[in-house]
């Protein structure tokens, strides 16, 4: 595992998330990789809560470039400070797992289902290949393992986290990278906090339950959660006839729009 860091990126207006990330990863995650907690701004609760804080002036992958230069490890997991980890992680899974992505020469291992795509890699281990097809968001930034340098092959300008993530599954197809999946939500468990600067119900609950910090943001509405489930189902499951005419009906802008451009 020396070989292995763990990036947490952030930003200072979701530094309310540091301590319970801190407290979890250090309950749930004994002996885990060095962590770096990147951020856009210094702040002296990073420094407090993280023995390595990283902060750079620019948009995420600006600070998520500058920190994959500055850390020696090869290998890096990369996960979002609103992926709060809610249960013991299964290490020897995740050592096993990262065996096989140097012997295979993976460059990508995501830790989250999101949609079932064709073609194995290890059937027996639950390990999906990543057909990286024009369908969006096959590569996307739930928790995952990198091989450093290719993702770095993936930063192409200073993107906000939605452009850059959008643009992933075409960036890994045009460098050819070996891209997979596991399906097993107990290696590495986790709850998604923030929706739009809110928190969602399932993850506000945890919080309470868990008796972890709870800051003065909103909590989503039942309201606001159902209009956020169905329009996660839509775009998920719909064909995409369906989402393309929604989208014409609605005269909006949506990040899908950004994944054939580098802008």
């Amino acid at each position: 595992m020396n070989k292995l860091a763990i990036i947490i990126t952030t930003c200072d207006k979701f530094s309310d998330l540091w301590k319970n990330n801190s407290l979890l990863v250090n309950k749930f995650w004994p002996n885990h990789p060095p962590i770096y907690l990147v951020s856009d701004k210094d702040n002296p609760l990073g420094k407090q809560t993280f023995d390595n804080f990283m902060f750079f002036n620019g948009d995420y992958s600006f600070r998520l470039k500058q920190a994959l230069n500055h850390i020696d490890a090869e290998y890096v997991f990369l996960t979002l400070d609103d992926y709060l980890i809610s249960n013991y992680v299964d290490k020897k899974k995740i050592d096993f797992l990262f065996s096989f992505m140097q012997k295979n020469k993976l460059s990508y291992l995501r830790f989250f289902k999101r949609t079932l795509t064709k073609g194995w890699i290890d059937k027996v281990n639950q390990i999906h290949l990543l057909p990286l097809t024009k369908r969006v968001y096959e590569v996307n930034l739930y928790p995952s393992i990198w091989k450093k340098e290719d993702l770095l092959k993936m930063i192409v300008n200073d993107e906000s986290p939605w452009k850059f993530e959008v643009r992933l599954t075409r960036r890994a197809r045009e460098h050819n990278l070996f891209c997979g999946w596991v399906e097993n939500k107990k290696v590495f468990p986790f709850v998604d906090t923030i929706r739009k600067g809110k928190y969602l119900r399932k993850a506000y609950r945890f919080l309470k339950k868990n008796n972890l910090y709870i800051s003065s943001r909103p909590k989503m509405t039942i309201f606001e959660t159902l209009r956020l489930d169905i329009r996660t189902f839509i775009s998920r499951h719909a064909p995409k006839k369906i989402k393309n005419w929604l989208k014409k009906m609605s005269k909006g802008k949506y990040y899908s729009d950004y994944y054939n451009t580098d802008d």
